[in-house]
């Protein structure tokens, strides 16, 4: 199976899934999408055969000097997927 890395494509709703999915906490919509908004990048990975991300991860920082790989979330089924492999 191949996967595609997408660059600043990730949109608040999918980022509040693959948070969900993974047990954590949510915030108000309001906030999630002010928050991707505010990453330097996002980077999704989804698998060639399907639409929605099998994970993701958020840039945050400076722009300068300091960068901090935010939210790096994989999809509880892909995980799964790459153990029994």
């Amino acid at each position: 199976m191949g996967y595609i890395i997408e660059k600043n494509t990730l949109s608040y709703l999918e980022l509040r899934k693959l948070m969900s999915l993974n047990g954590l906490s949510v915030q108000l919509p309001d906030q999630m999408r002010e928050a991707v908004g505010k990453s330097i990048a996002t980077f999704s990975v989804r698998s060639e055969t399907e639409t929605e991300p099998a994970g993701c991860a958020r840039l945050l920082g400076d722009g300068s000097t300091v960068f901090i790989v935010q939210d790096f979330l994989v999809r509880p089924d892909f995980k799964e997927k790459e153990e029994n492999a």
